[in-house]
C-alpha cells in the first residue's frame, strides 16, 4: 500500500497529488474507467477499490500477463487501487494491423503467443470467471477479468486470426500446433508444460 509516514509523528500524510491526474478516462477507452495518472515514470488508471468488491482480479496482484491491482493508495473517506491502463482489445489489434495491410511479424506473433500462454499458466485453477485479452499501453499482453469469453478459448481466437493473416509458412505451422493443443487440453486446469515449451520452440 501506498503510504507516506512522517518522521515525526508516525502517522500516515495523506499527499493526495502523489499520484498526478493526467486526465479522466471515457468508460469506452478501456476496461477499467478512472482517472489516469501518474504511476512513477509510467500511468495507471486510479479508481474507488469499493468499485471492484468481489472481483477476481484481486487474487493475481503481482502477475505479469494478467490486469491485477498494482497499489492500493489510502486517502481520506478510502482508498483507491491502481491498475495497468489497458488501451485496446488485443483482437482489435490484429485485425487493425490486417486492415492497414500490416499483418504482426512472426516475431511480433511469437511474443503474443507466448505471453497469451503464460498468462494462462498464471490463471490457473483459479480462471473459471470470462474476461478479454488486452495490450497495456506499454504494448504487454494482459488477460482483464469481466465481461467476455473464457480466457484459453480467447487465446485459441487470437492465435486462429493470427495464423489465417500470416504470411510465413513456418509461422502458420507454429500457431496451428499451439492452436491444436490449446483446443486438446482445454479440460485441464493449468497450462501443460509441454505447451509453453512448445509455444517458446515452434514459435
Amino acid at each position: 500500500m501506498a503510504d507516506i509516514r512522517t518522521e515525526e509523528s508516525g502517522e500516515t500524510a495523506l499527499v493526495p497529488r502523489a499520484h498526478r491526474v493526467v486526465r479522466t478516462l471515457d468508460p469506452a477507452e478501456g476496461p477499467f474507467p478512472g482517472s489516469l495518472v501518474t504511476c512513477g515514470s509510467a500511468v495507471a488508471v486510479r479508481r474507488d477499490a469499493e468499485e471492484l468488491d468481489g472481483w477476481v482480479g484481486w487474487r493475481y496482484a503481482g502477475a505479469e500477463h494478467i490486469a491485477a491491482p498494482i497499489d492500493v493508495i489510502r486517502r481520506r473517506g478510502g482508498h483507491d487501487v491502481l491498475l495497468p491502463w489497458c488501451t485496446e482489445r488485443i483482437s482489435a489489434f490484429v485485425v487493425r494491423r490486417v486492415a492497414a495491410d500490416a499483418p504482426l511479424t512472426p516475431g511480433e506473433s511469437t511474443t503474443l503467443v507466448i505471453s497469451m500462454l503464460r498468462g494462462l499458466d498464471e490463471i490457473g485453477v483459479e480462471g473459471a470467471s470470462g474476461g478479454e485479452w488486452w495490450l497495456t499501453d506499454g504494448g504487454r499482453p494482459v488477460f482483464v477479468f469481466g465481461a467476455g469469453t473464457d480466457a484459453r478459448a480467447g487465446a485459441e481466437a487470437v492465435v486462429a486470426r493470427l495464423s489465417e493473416h500470416s504470411f510465413d509458412k513456418v509461422m502458420v505451422r507454429a500457431l496451428g500446433v499451439v492452436e491444436r493443443a490449446l483446443a486438446s487440453s482445454a479440460g485441464q486446469p493449468r497450462v501443460p508444460r509441454k505447451l509453453l515449451e512448445a509455444g517458446r520452440s515452434s514459435c
